[in-house]
């Protein structure tokens, strides 16, 4: 079987550059691409003798992975089954009787590491996702992992450290080898290599910000390969021993699922397991979400779905919304509107000579023309907004001209200067509306019979922690994820110590692992508490200088879970000292002793 794995960056443009004869010529059993940047249909490429299977991102023009089989698969699967990775476009996964493949385009750093954060917490999401397959049968990955693993990867490894794709925190960066002493000339390279450039070259190594340029450093395939080095033959051996004994920790895992991973293992895998004890109840258990109901058809057999906020913003229009935006409260910084690599504005201060432009040369053009610019500038930066998807793009329009024609002149001269602060005064003002009509929709329907609960969710044998694990008395699982500060830790202590608790769990705040009550907005309750009589207990601790309107909110939405639910279970947001004297909101003393005769 030939397998072929492509980035294309756009596969549009790569169509018009040849792709099609490549295709043809490299005749692949499985083709996958990345980074397409297009939603279905937007080309027109159908091998003869292939299936196409795409995963194509939310946002237009960005991400995306494709694959063209000629043998068909058993399954195919988009995403890791985490909701806040799952919207990019990124990993697509084919089942074949003896192998996974999966399609992966990992997202970038992007500059500033603006985004290394999510990075990393998409690496240990990820490496979760390919340990749950190979646990099955073997996995083929393969995609644009954006990143230079060591510096023989990258061009300018010593300007380009803490690069996107190339820092300290990316995968084993810090597993580096220490640098072999320097080798004569003849025994530096297995094939012969062109010259760095000048060091006057820019030291911009990025064409799209989600997409690391690593260079191929001119490879002459035509060369006679040279003998490897010693000292590149030593690091080659400690690798191959690193490997396996990782792949042996993983064996012993596969071969025995009920035992504890070795210490280094534990690492790299990051996942505890349900206590023995309790392994059977979770089995049994499914929490309630909410749910929408739906006409039964053809195509949709069943007649709920899992509620989305999409959902709820189903009817959501801009027709008739009133206008009312202050404008008189802005950020008196000027601003730049720059279109990156997939065509996503980014906005940022302007430097001396843009303000110079917009200050001198902007007033001179027609005022109609000025007027038209900004127009545009306020409707690409908001069409661009993931959080205004639910909005259609012409209505979109309508809005923005409807808000600039009712202006006055002060506002007008203001927009002239600063269009892309009014677009973020008038992308939180959509927002808000469909805040409010979330909200809305989601108490009438939920009253009329429209929303319901069905057991959706099932706490699983095994979870991916994040940051440090706690361990203590009567946790579900081993180890528990870490709590966030001393009032968590009170809970958990006083959960060890009751007897009418049978079990706790720290709920993560994101994650396939974490529940949430799913409605207008994702609440994550900070415990799950089972008690001996067979109550579900959902407790949300927060500290006393939290109660503001954010929190009576998540009450609201606790106790109409509670309420729908039924019987056996409840939801209480808990502070440290403070009465609300409001249904579902207790002291801490207060919450103990109810908890105590549950």
């Amino acid at each position: 079987m030939k397998l072929i794995s492509w980035n294309v960056n756009g596969l549009r443009a790569c169509l018009t550059h040849g792709f099609a004869e490549s295709f043809a010529q490299l005749d692949a059993d499985i083709f996958s691409v990345q980074e397409t940047k297009m939603q279905p249909g937007q080309a027109d490429f159908a091998p003869e003798g292939y299936t196409e299977y795409t995963y194509s991102a939310e946002k237009k023009g960005y991400s995306g992975t494709a694959c063209w089989c000629r043998e068909q698969p058993l399954a195919v699967t988009t995403g890791i089954g985490i909701e806040e990775h799952d919207h990019e476009g990124r990993v697509l996964t084919l089942e074949y009787p003896a192998f996974w493949l999966v399609n992966c385009y990992t997202p970038n750093s992007q500059d500033g590491l603006k985004r290394l954060d999510y990075r990393m917490e998409w690496e240990n999401a990820f490496r979760a996702y390919l340990l749950a397959l190979d646990a099955k049968k073997p996995v083929i990955l393969c995609g644009d992992l954006n990143v230079a693993h060591t510096e023989i990867d990258i061009k300018n490894a010593k300007t380009n450290r803490m690069s996107a794709g190339f820092t300290d925190q990316d995968y084993r960066a810090q597993e580096e080898a220490p640098a072999p002493a320097p080798l004569p000339v003849a025994q530096q390279t297995i094939f012969s290599i062109t010259p760095p450039a000048p060091a006057e070259e820019p030291q911009d190594i990025f064409d799209d910000p989600d997409t690391v340029r690593l260079d191929p450093v001119g490879v002459d395939p035509t060369t006679e390969p040279q003998k490897i080095a010693p000292a590149v033959q030593d690091i080659l051996a400690q690798a191959g021993k690193e490997i396996a004994v990782f792949e042996a920790a993983l064996q012993q895992h596969k071969d025995d699922p009920a035992s504890d991973l070795p210490q280094e293992a534990q690492k790299m895998v990051g996942q505890t397991k349900v206590k023995a004890e309790f392994a059977d109840e979770i089995e049994q258990l499914v929490l309630p979400k909410f749910c929408l109901k739906i006409p039964q058809s053809i195509l949709m057999p069943s007649d709920t779905q899992e509620l989305t906020k999409e959902n709820l913003l189903s009817n959501f229009t801009l027709k008739g919304k009133p206008s009312n935006i202050d404008f008189d409260h802005l950020d008196n910084n000027l601003a730049q509107v720059d279109l990156d690599g997939d065509g996503t504005p980014r906005a940022s201060k302007m430097e001396s000579q843009y303000q110079q432009y917009i200050g001198q040369q902007f007033p001179l053009m027609p005022g109609e023309n000025r007027l038209k610019l900004c127009r545009s500038m306020i409707h690409t930066t908001l069409s661009r907004q993931k959080k205004l998807n639910a909005v259609d793009d012409t209505e979109l329009q309508r809005y923005v001209d409807y808000i600039i024609d009712g202006m006055n002149q002060d506002q007008l001269d203001a927009l002239e200067q600063m269009p892309v602060n009014f677009a973020n005064k008038i992308c939180d003002y959509i927002i808000k509306l469909q805040e409010e009509t979330a909200r809305e929709n989601f108490y009438n329907w939920l009253e009329v019979g429209k929303i319901v609960t069905e057991p959706r969710f099932k706490l699983t044998p095994l979870i991916t922690l994040s940051g440090k694990a706690s361990s203590l008395t009567k946790s579900l699982y081993k180890q528990e994820c870490e709590l966030d500060d001393n009032f968590e830790y009170d809970m958990a202590m006083a959960l060890t110590g009751i007897d009418s608790v049978r079990w706790w769990h720290r709920n993560p705040t994101s994650g396939r692992n974490a529940f949430c009550l799913n409605a207008f907005r994702n609440h994550y309750p900070d415990f799950i508490v089972m008690t001996n009589s067979g109550k579900v207990l959902l407790v949300e601790t927060k500290g006393d200088q939290l109660e503001n309107a954010e929190s009576r909110e998540k009450i609201k939405l606790g106790r109409a879970w509670q309420n729908a639910a039924g019987s056996q279970y409840r939801y209480y947001m808990v502070f440290q000292n403070k009465d609300l004297h409001l249904e579902g909101a207790y002291r801490f003393d207060e919450f103990l002793k109810i908890l105590g005769e549950l």
